[in-house]
């Protein structure tokens, strides 16, 4: 297996994107709501990962908002 087999075919970004449009809730989504989205849907995510990238694309993205502490929503 080579390491384009392997590699998720989403990324951590449009994971969480897809997350937050279907989940739509009005003040922001709680990361353990964005993380039961994200692993139903896409089963080959890893959760360790998701943590790294969701902080990761907080700080520094402009589509993401952290709210409070553990509730984001899209800008």
């Amino acid at each position: 297996m080579d390491k384009q087999t392997t590699r998720n075919k989403h990324s951590y970004s449009e994971m969480i994107q897809t997350a937050l449009l279907t989940l739509n809730e009005r003040g922001g989504s709680s990361r353990q709501a964005i993380w039961k989205f994200v692993h139903a849907k896409f089963p080959e995510s890893d959760y360790k990962q998701f943590l790294a990238r969701l902080k990761k694309i907080a700080e520094g993205s402009n589509f993401l908002v952290r709210v409070n502490n553990s509730t984001f929503k899209l800008d």
